[in-house]
This record gives structure tokens, sequence and C-alpha cells, in this order.
């Protein structure tokens, strides 16, 4: 769950921050341990598969992209959104809210170490558990596998299953440009020496990424989407390198 920090995109006198900062430490407090067990079950249960005899079947006969590519595509559209918002803030939060909660550990020592629970094997069992659903219906059985009632078999009742899915991919797509959008724009006013509107400005952000996909979409396909995510993904690892040869490499390493 996001941190009720990230709810500050709404106005503080609206009543919709105090609204959403409670729904979200309710549902922390009341299913925050459900969560964490359904995180270990898929962990669990996407070792199993790979080291049991069912990792040897192979998901589609044909190679589409190369290795790399389809890492980078991965990487890019799952990780994107995180990167931006999450790598400039949450080690930010911790350091903060260290006096709080942990006051008998270093702000320091809490930052540069609890980033890193959050980005462990457990949040990545819970895109390869539904992927691997996908993949094996839709490239080994070849059957029609575009919504969740079909990648789980489920013939009655399915529009509410269908239904549950398209709430929750526009609940993802919706917190995606809700946590990257006020961010760029607010960096973009700061570098371009900018005087925008942030609302105005995000929305104009928004329908700029959408026709400037859409475009690639139509025009390139997912050869298109290949080349934009290798090139990102080609910038990420310029980024790392300097950022690693320009700060202090001894202190990255023992952290």
């Amino acid at each position: 769950f996001p941190s009720h920090d990230s709810l500050l995109v709404f106005k503080d006198n609206s009543g919709v921050s105090s609204f959403l900062l409670q729904l979200s430490n309710d549902i922390s407090y009341y299913l925050g341990s459900y969560y964490l067990v359904i995180g270990m079950i898929a962990f669990l249960t996407i070792l199993y598969l790979g080291l049991s005899k069912y990792g040897d079947i192979r998901l589609g006969n044909t190679v589409e992209h190369s290795t790399k590519s389809w890492v980078a595509m991965i990487f890019t559209a799952t990780m994107a959104a995180d990167l931006i918002f999450f790598a400039l803030h949450e080690w930010t939060y911790y350091y903060t809210e260290t006096t709080t909660y942990l006051s008998h550990q270093s702000p320091e020592l809490v930052a540069s170490t609890y980033s890193l629970l959050h980005w462990g094997v457990i949040p990545w069992s819970f895109y390869i558990l539904p992927a691997i659903v996908y993949a094996y219906y839709k490239y080994t059985k070849h059957t029609y596998c575009n919504n969740l009632s079909s990648a789980l078999g489920i013939s009655k009742g399915s529009y509410i299953i269908d239904s549950l899915g398209l709430i929750g991919l526009i609940a993802a797509v919706a917190s995606t440009f809700s946590f990257t959008t006020p961010l760029i724009a607010t960096l973009l006013n700061d570098i371009l020496g900018l005087s925008l509107d942030l609302s105005s400005f995000s929305i104009l952000i928004i329908m700029t990424v959408c026709v400037f996909y859409f475009s690639v979409v139509i025009i390139g396909g997912m050869n298109g989407i290949k080349k934009i995510a290798n090139t990102n993904y080609f910038i990420l690892i310029v980024g790392l390198v300097l950022v690693f040869i320009n700060s202090s490499p001894t202190y990255i390493i023992n952290t």
C-alpha cells in the first residue's frame, strides 16, 4: 500500500485527503498481515513452479524478442513510476519518520535499509504469478486470455471477476499517473523556470504521454514499444553508473 504521504496530492482542506488517509490506515491495520501472508504464498508458489517439473514447461514456441528486450519492457512497464516517485521519496519518508516509529535506530540506517525491503522477491512474486497464468494460456495453450476470468478458467459469474480486474487495472493506472505526473510537472517547472499551474500541467503531461504511446503502438506495434523500453533501460543504466561514480561508491556497496 502507498504511504500516507502519497495522498498529499489532494488539498488538505478538501476532506478527500483525510478520508483517503483514514482508508489507507484502516487497510494497512486490518489487512496488513493478510497482505504479507498472500505475498509469502505467492513467493513460495513461484519458487515451487520454478524448481518443480512445471518449471520445464515452455511459455510459447517462438522467440519474438531477445531476452534483453523482454527484460527492458517488463522492467519499464512495472517499475517506471516507482522509480520516479519512490526512488526520490521513500528513503526520505523513512528518514523523517524514524524519530516517530524507530527512535532507537539512526535515521541513516533506517533510510538505507528499509527501502531495500520494499523491492525484494515478494513484490516481484505479485507480478510473476498472474503473468505466468496469462502467458501459459495464451502462448502454450493458445487460448483466448485477455481478461481475468479466462485466465482463471471461470465461466459463471465471469463478469464479476472481469469487473474486479478492470477496477484493479484502472486503479493501478490512476495511481501511476497520480504519483508521477505532479512530480514531473514540479520538476519541469523548477528546471525550466516555468510557473505553470500544477494541475493543468499534469493533465498536459498525461495527454502527451498517451498520444505519444498511442502513436508508437499504431505505427510500430511491439517493435516500437521495444525500442522505447531499450532506450529507457539504457538511460537508466547510464544514470545508475553516473550516480555511483559521482557519489560515495564505498557507502553504496556497504549499505
